[in-house]
């Protein structure tokens, strides 16, 4: 295994591909279980900090976007992203990455109207 660089925003990301990308209304019907790429996710907070926004920009694999692909790639691509924005929304293990990379942390509890995000830097 060799050691590529990987930009700042870019994290590791694995989820199954529904078969929805073809327009199929099961959504039980997996295409793809444990699709492996990468997500580049961008993440900006506001200057008071009360605002915080995640999303995700491109998926690559092995280092190449999918949005040059065929069609097929392009409906992945499309799909992972649905996937990974939902989870960034969510709070899940994507978030903790980004969370953890970014500096991030939340003053306060998160229903309280004061909380706010800070980044240690």
């Amino acid at each position: 295994m060799t050691n590529t660089y990987k930009p700042h925003g870019r994290y590791d990301y694995c989820t199954d591909i529904p078969a929805l990308i073809f327009g199929m209304k099961d959504q039980n019907l997996t295409l793809f279980h444990d699709f492996e790429c990468e997500v580049d996710v961008e993440c900006g907070l506001s200057r008071d900090g009360f605002d915080l926004a995640a999303r995700v920009t491109d998926v690559l694999v092995d280092g190449v976007s999918l949005k040059n692909g065929d069609a097929l790639a392009k409906a992945i691509r499309l799909k992972v992203m649905e996937i990974a924005d939902a989870e960034l929304e969510a709070g899940g293990a994507l978030w903790d990455q980004v969370r953890e990379v970014e500096g991030l942390s939340l003053s306060g509890h998160p229903g309280d109207p004061d909380a706010h995000w800070q980044q240690a830097w």
